[in-house]
């Protein structure tokens, strides 16, 4: 996960409703592809099953994204207390493996 996103990729997201549904496959893929390499890792912590827990949830919101910009139904309103996945993917600097 050495590909952060830059600055000028979120605010491109942001207008972009194109490059936004791509960032967020982009994203997905890699955090299923992290994802599967802490489940492989022989770690059997808390905090690896709390972060395991996490991206699973995370995973699943941007699958959701996706699927609703894929069949048409177009944006929801937003949720002022939920984070947006993708941002706080892009965000996040790593996830610990």
């Amino acid at each position: 996960m050495s590909d952060l996103v830059s600055e000028q990729d979120l605010a491109r997201a942001r207008s972009d409703a194109v490059f936004r549904q791509e960032m967020m496959a982009d994203n997905l893929e890699r955090l299923l592809e992290a994802l599967k390499q802490l489940r492989k890792a022989e770690d059997a912590s808390p905090q690896s099953a709390r972060q395991l827990r996490e991206g699973v949830d995370l995973a699943v919101q941007l699958a959701d994204r996706l699927q609703e910009a894929v069949h048409g139904r177009g944006p929801r309103r937003p949720d002022p207390s939920a984070r947006d996945p993708a941002l706080v993917l892009a965000n996040s600097a790593t996830i610990r493996l």
